[in-house]
């Protein structure tokens, strides 16, 4: 514990390091599951040489297995998906205040 605390700045950059080459490896693949379904071994081929499995991205909630196959298991709305709810809401969004002001 003594070790931690004495090199907190340390491990902080190294835990947003981690954060960030993670995720620039699993943006691509994150969405094209989003896409489609993906098998286990094409998973696996995509992060094969990472230090995390198929089975770690279960475990925290990036994935869920369904039929043998991995599908994400998190909301994901796209930049076009964020344009159209916000294009839809704009109008219903004055209609609802307009009848609460």
């Amino acid at each position: 514990m003594e070790f931690v605390s004495n090199n907190q700045a340390a491990l902080y950059v190294w835990n947003i390091t981690i954060h960030i080459v993670f995720g620039i490896v699993l943006v691509p693949l994150v969405l094209a599951i989003a896409e489609r379904p993906h098998s286990r071994a094409e998973i696996e081929a995509a992060i094969s040489g990472q230090d995390f499995t198929v089975d770690d991205m279960v475990a925290v909630g990036l994935l869920r297995s369904e039929a043998d196959f991995y599908w994400i298991d998190f909301n994901l709305l796209l930049v076009q998906d964020q344009l159209q709810i916000l294009t839809l809401s704009e109008d219903l969004g004055r209609s609802l205040a307009d009848k609460f002001l």
